[in-house]
């Protein structure tokens, strides 16, 4: 940086984020949180390959065979991520086990979805009392 330029502002850095998230509206809430410096771990299912959006059409067709559709990759860059099935015992607790370092989680699934596997809201809450 030179000396005449300002620094660039990032107030949520030091925070973490879980991103449950798909297809295009949450994706991007979660992206906009990592530009203003927030860590975002996005969890993808292995049953799915992943958000669908990695396999949607459009841009370079070698790239989006490999699971890197333009979409998905505009909405998810600089994001850390990992591959954890939530439908199973184990990876339930490996989330539960993340969350208790996390600050946000985010998650679009569909409706009842995180509370049939024992990680909604009030169940993290327990966890970590802090949460949003």
């Amino acid at each position: 940086m030179k000396n005449n330029e300002a620094p660039i502002l990032r107030p949520y850095s030091g925070l973490k984020v879980l991103d449950v998230t798909r297809v295009l509206a949450s994706p991007f809430a979660s992206y906009m949180l990592g530009l203003l410096g927030a860590t975002v771990i996005k969890i993808e299912d292995p049953e799915m390959k992943g958000d669908t959006m990695r396999h949607r059409g459009g841009g370079n067709a070698a790239l989006y065979e490999q699971g890197l559709g333009t979409a998905f990759m505009a909405q998810n860059s600089n994001k850390q991520s990992l591959t954890l099935n939530l439908r199973l015992s184990e990876g339930q607790a490996i989330f539960k086990q993340l969350v208790t370092s996390a600050d946000i989680v985010i998650e679009n699934l569909r409706g009842g979805k995180m509370s049939s596997y024992g990680l909604d809201y009030p169940s993290l809450k327990l966890i970590k009392d802090n949460l949003i």
